[in-house]
């Protein structure tokens, strides 16, 4: 989500403004309060850069080019879930984990979770010839999360021996943990 959409969902869901770092990069809340107090809505780039300065004006572009990151991000997800073949899968996963990289996202356990599976999901269901890279990498992600005992890992655990079948994957991806 972006920034704002994120702030929102937080704000109606939790009742407080997220001040992490992604949220509210250090000085930011500052320069959009000193352009909105400024911007009669005819204020050039340049002005704006004037006005804020250069390190102030690199929270602004962050912000924005981080919004778009994470748009993409969405739009990504959609065309995941509509793919068609395992090599665009492939494509839309890489430029998917370059955005997570980007956005300071990964490493994070359970988005590797969720990119294990999308790519063992493609590779049992269009005949993918990594199937076991993909059960190994998603076991040891798993492990690392929820333990050695979980129910979900001893399943992926079950899986290194044999193949899964696609619906045992979807069952997977759909079950909660």
């Amino acid at each position: 989500m972006t920034s704002d959409m994120r702030q929102k969902r937080t704000m109606m869901n939790w009742g407080f403004q997220c001040q992490c770092e992604v949220c509210q990069p250090a000085g930011l809340k500052e320069v959009q309060d000193l352009v909105r107090s400024t911007d009669d809505g005819n204020m050039s780039d340049a002005d704006m850069a004037a006005l804020v300065g250069p390190d102030k004006m690199a929270l602004l572009e962050w912000k924005f080019e981080s919004n778009q990151r994470r748009q993409r991000l969405h739009e990504l997800n959609t065309r995941l879930n509509a793919a068609s073949s395992l090599a665009m899968v492939k494509r839309i996963v890489e430029e998917m984990d370059s955005l997570y990289r980007k956005e300071k996202i990964l490493p994070h356990l359970l988005v590797e979770v969720q990119i294990a599976l999308d790519l063992l999901q493609a590779h049992v269901g269009f005949g993918g010839q990594e199937v076991k890279k993909w059960c190994k990498t998603l076991y040891n992600t798993k492990r690392l999360l929820a333990g050695e005992k979980d129910p979900k890992t001893k399943k992926v655990k079950e899986w290194l021996s044999r193949s899964p079948s696609i619906k045992e994957v979807i069952d997977f991806a759909n079950s909660s943990d």
